[in-house]
């Protein structure tokens, strides 16, 4: 997911990222995010999108 978050040029909602993957549901990909957010590996704004940390 951080690669997808690379690649996107700019923060990105779940749903964005969740399209990016073959079958994955946007609740799970949410999730994902969010635990790498508690992690400190991405950022997440006020508007629930997220971003690399680097």
């Amino acid at each position: 997911m951080r690669e997808q978050l690379d690649q996107h040029p700019g923060p990105a909602s779940a749903e964005q990222i969740a399209r990016l993957f073959k079958r994955a549901p946007t609740k799970k990909v949410a999730e994902l995010l969010q635990t790498l957010a508690t992690l400190g590996q991405v950022r997440q704004d006020d508007r629930d999108r997220f971003s690399n940390a680097s």
